[in-house]
């Protein structure tokens, strides 16, 4: 906390500069929330992306084209 010694301020990787544990509460609880958000959008984008290469391959397999050709 900011009313700490000077030492365990300079020791810490993280100064919390207000004593109110309501501030510090809401800071965690909207970096969960930033936490969950970028995790469900990169499970998404992971699923998409997947699904769209499954797509492309079978699509070269049955029509027996090479589709990894430059344009």
């Amino acid at each position: 906390m900011n009313s700490g010694s000077e030492a365990a301020k300079k020791a810490g990787s993280v100064v919390l500069l207000t004593d109110d544990f309501s501030k510090t509460l809401s800071c965690v609880k909207y970096g969960r929330n930033i936490f969950d958000c970028v995790r469900k959008f990169l499970q998404f984008q992971l699923t998409v992306n997947v699904v769209a290469m499954a797509i492309v391959f079978m699509g070269a397999a049955i029509l027996g084209e090479n589709v990894m050709t430059s344009v």
